[in-house]
């Protein structure tokens, strides 16, 4: 039985989109625990994956294996990350389903 993610994105999309992935800190900056972070240690192979950003549904995915570590890429929209993080592979497919109020 898969489960069901829903992962908030913002200034990482564009890179996490173009290379297929997801990507998020193990643990705060200040080396905290965060629920968002501590749920991406448990995706496994075909989960579900919801991406929001900008109050849209953008992509819908499925995890293509299990989460794994993986040290943040090198890219600007990571800086104000710890370095080691979680990483999932994804199969997406793309979407654009507002989800404010009209």
């Amino acid at each position: 039985m898969s489960n069901y993610y829903l992962a908030s994105q913002n200034k990482s999309h564009k890179y996490e989109f173009s290379h297929r992935i997801l990507w998020s800190p193990q643990l705060t900056i200040d080396g905290k625990h965060n629920a968002g972070y501590d749920s991406m240690s448990r995706v496994k192979d075909g989960d579900i994956i919801f991406h929001v950003y900008g109050q849209h549904l953008r992509a819908i995915s499925r995890a293509i294996g299990d989460v794994y570590e993986q040290s943040k890429p090198n890219d600007n929209s990571f800086q104000d990350w710890a370095d080691l993080g979680w990483q999932v592979d994804c199969k997406m497919t793309i979407v654009n389903v507002s989800l404010k109020e009209h």
